[in-house]
């Protein structure tokens, strides 16, 4: 997954607000987000089955998931209410402990820093369980949804980051697909332009007439 940087997404590098933008709607968020990439994970090498197979890490185009159990999949179908959100695709990434009840933690870690992301996510939906994304010091939550129900959760106007952390509770396994991702490119401090117009002026200054 390459980075698609705009002008207008550089520039809010300076100027963040305090607080982050909170989506539960991808088309609102895409509309809002401006130039971004997906993550379809249809390109992805499958790992794990439905109930075993899971890994501790992967990694993908532009960032790394790590759980806390070996609970990092990417299937090709329908599995436990848990769907592809992608038209016309079938992979996507679940995320599965294969223990009753029995959740984890799963750090997202970005190549860059980022501004905003946003996901599609399935079958999150243990009765009493509290799902919930930390990222930037702020813990926001997930909601609940129902089988083969695709839900939205994403993020804008952050200041940059570089990972970001979903508890899943109770919950042993549950979907996410599309995730869109905005990065930042890093500006030169105000010092290093000026030095570097002056060496600019400096070499113009000694060109031989």
């Amino acid at each position: 997954m390459k980075l698609v940087l705009s002008a207008a997404a550089a520039a809010s590098l300076v100027m963040v607000p305090a607080s982050a933008a909170v989506f539960t709607d991808a088309a609102a968020y895409d509309a809002a987000a401006g130039s971004f990439t997906i993550e379809t994970f249809e390109d992805e090498a499958l790992i794990g089955t439905a109930g075993s197979g899971g890994v501790s890490v992967a990694s993908f185009d532009g960032f790394t998931v790590t759980a806390t159990e070996n609970a990092v999949k990417v299937v090709n179908q329908p599995l436990f209410g848990a769907v592809n959100s992608t038209p016309g695709g079938s992979q996507y990434l679940y995320l599965d402990t294969d223990i009753a009840f029995v959740g984890a933690q799963y750090t997202f870690t970005f190549d860059v820093p980022v501004t905003e992301f946003g996901f599609n996510y399935s079958d999150l939906d243990q009765s009493g369980g509290t799902f919930t994304l930390t990222a930037g010091g702020e813990t926001y939550a997930l909601a609940a949804g129902s089988n083969d129900e695709v839900l939205f959760f994403g993020l804008a106007e952050l200041s940059p980051l570089t990972s970001f952390v979903i508890n899943s509770d109770n919950d042993s396994g549950f979907g996410i697909d599309d995730i869109r991702v905005s990065g930042e490119e890093i500006p030169l401090p105000g010092a290093a332009v000026l030095m570097l117009a002056g060496l600019g002026l400096g070499a113009l200054r000694r060109r031989p007439r």
